[in-house]
């Protein structure tokens, strides 16, 4: 979940392996994000369009087993969409925009206990992004 700002986005993350190299595995994903415009109702501005699906070249997952004692993990994703600000109420014309949201942190390399979630959060500005993932 991306909170913060204006907006918040929820993803719904699937992980499908891609590759292995020695003791790393590499994983993509694919899912869904919702998008919510949280300005208040009385401005009468929407966003559109929906966001798309989340594709396999939006992101990876990196689990790290080379220290079996002490597994990493480092992933995460952004989608992008074109977009329209619409706010007909204040006379405002339509802004094109590019719509995107990060759904997790690819900056940062985290611990991963095996058979427990994949869990953090990140801060940048005002958004916030919390994730946790279950590995089946």
């Amino acid at each position: 979940m991306l909170t913060g700002g204006t907006h918040i986005s929820e993803a719904e993350v699937t992980w499908a392996f891609a590759s292995v190299d020695g003791f790393r595995v590499t994983l993509t994903p694919s899912g869904t994000i919702d998008h919510y415009q949280l300005l208040p109702p009385e401005t009468g501005c929407t966003t559109s369009p929906a966001p798309p699906p989340i594709q396999p070249t939006d992101g990876t997952l990196v689990l790290d087993y080379t220290d079996p004692m002490h597994p990493t993990y480092r992933g995460g994703g952004i989608t992008t969409w074109p977009g329209v600000l619409t706010c007909p109420m204040n006379n405002m014309a339509s802004i094109q925009l590019t719509s995107g949201w990060f759904w997790a942190d690819p900056a940062a390399t985290y611990p991963h206990t095996p058979g427990q979630p994949i869990a953090g959060t990140r801060t940048v500005s005002d958004m916030t992004a919390a994730w946790n993932w279950a590995l089946y």
